[in-house]
């Protein structure tokens, strides 16, 4: 009996770069090259830090089994900005690297700086809360600015769910000194999403009252 036949089509593996071309809606004229290190630029106006001991990291995996994710980049002139894969770039060239694999895409300003910013808050845990809480803002803005789904968007791409953004983004209400306390776990993050509904001038006079009296978050009370 002669064997059944079976039509299966090739499936291609999905990148980080037709991710966000299908989540904007727009089309992927990106294109896969190896570029010299020395033609890359970081973007100055970066939200997220530089975390050296995961370059140090990453390098020891490159060194064992190569860049595994491209990075994205977009043409500067004859040179290329980095908008995800700075750890890597960072790391290829700690090893003294000539080149990395890059997905170069063509895109408006407000695409880029959205791919800046969706392709570091998916690392999950890495950042502040502050940085997360700003990230998410922006990226609110700029998705209604591109007239896609806003929050709801964000937040299944980051495997949350819209009440976690929202919160997150609430703590860009906060003025810089509670923030930094939030950070810092002094104190806890739905305490500052709690005080984020008070004017500045109230968060300041509760600040002060903890700080005066030696008030611990437990015996804070908002009402």
């Amino acid at each position: 009996m002669a064997k059944p036949i079976l039509n299966v089509q090739r499936q291609s593996i999905p990148t980080v770069s037709d991710a966000y071309s299908n989540l904007l809606g727009i089309k992927d004229d990106s294109h896969f090259i190896n570029i010299s290190l020395s033609q890359l630029d970081e973007i100055d106006n970066q939200p997220f830090p530089i975390n050296e001991d995961k370059v140090a990291q990453i390098a020891e995996s490159i060194n064992n089994v190569g860049v595994l994710e491209p990075l994205i980049v977009v043409p500067n002139g004859e040179r290329y900005n980095i908008l995800s894969g700075r750890h890597r770039f960072r790391a290829c060239k700690l090893l003294d690297k000539q080149d990395i694999p890059c997905y170069v895409k063509n895109v408006s300003d407000d695409i880029a700086r959205y791919i800046i910013l969706a392709t570091n808050t998916d690392r999950n845990n890495e950042y502040k809360p502050s940085v997360y809480a700003r990230a998410y803002a922006e990226q609110k803005e700029l998705m209604k600015k591109l007239g896609k789904k806003t929050v709801s968007s964000i937040a299944e791409k980051n495997g949350m769910n819209s009440k976690q953004i929202y919160r997150y983004i609430r703590l860009t209400y906060l003025v810089d000194d509670v923030m930094e306390w939030v950070d810092n776990e002094k104190i806890a993050f739905l305490t500052g999403v709690e005080l984020s509904y008070l004017t500045d001038e109230q968060q300041s006079v509760v600040l002060n009252f903890m700080l005066d009296k030696s008030i611990s978050e437990q015996d804070l009370t908002l009402e």
